[in-house]
């Protein structure tokens, strides 16, 4: 849903934090990706940008039912700006897979980053649906609780083959649902309870 939203027409495209521009509406060849995104990061005197909100995740997760939780914080450094949501995922890394890699097929390709379910949805939720705290300088925060099964029954995109946990990363990333622009974004791996 996400890459047709992003006009991507062909692979490899990619987003850059969703900005606007590139061969396709928000989508850039891979050869663009690097420019984009020391844009992103440094001003025009190559001096790095200032960051606008903190964003945490913690984890649990319980091995014998496998019921993973997910606590993320975010607070604002500045003013909380409007139409703002957050969204979480997991995605799994490590995957030995054939690639075609040019013109070369690769037989035992890493696969990393690979999309494994939407914890809270395709396009997240808004921030004001999470309770708030007042952060130890002030800033203004948001926390928000979320619970995922990985068993068939709970979530489609679960498979046998599916069971390296060690693996999986949860990805939280806030966007402003106006502009569709990525703020923030982080990469927490799972911690396993026994």
């Amino acid at each position: 849903i996400i890459a047709t939203d992003m006009g991507a027409t062909f692979l490899p495209l990619g987003t850059v934090n969703r900005i606007n521009g590139g061969i396709s509406n928000r989508c850039f060849t891979k050869d663009e990706w690097s420019t984009q995104i020391q844009n992103l990061l440094y001003d025009e005197d190559g001096n790095p940008l200032e960051k606008q909100m903190n964003l945490t995740i913690n984890t649990s997760f319980n091995n014998t039912n496998n019921v993973l939780t997910i606590e993320t914080n975010l607070s604002f450094i500045n003013n909380v700006p409007e139409n703002q949501n957050l969204c979480v995922l997991i995605i799994e890394d490590g995957i030995i897979a054939p690639q075609k890699d040019g013109l070369e097929y690769v037989e035992n390709y890493e696969h990393n980053h690979i999309y494994r379910c939407a914890v809270n949805s395709t396009y997240g939720q808004n921030i004001n649906d999470f309770e708030t705290f007042v952060g130890l300088n002030g800033e203004s925060g948001y926390q928000a609780t979320h619970t995922l099964i990985f068993n068939e029954n709970a979530n489609s995109n679960w498979t046998s083959s599916w069971n390296n946990i060690n693996n999986c990363y949860v990805i939280a990333y806030v966007y402003d649902t106006e502009t569709m622009v990525i703020q923030h974004t982080v990469k927490h791996p799972i911690s396993i309870n026994d």
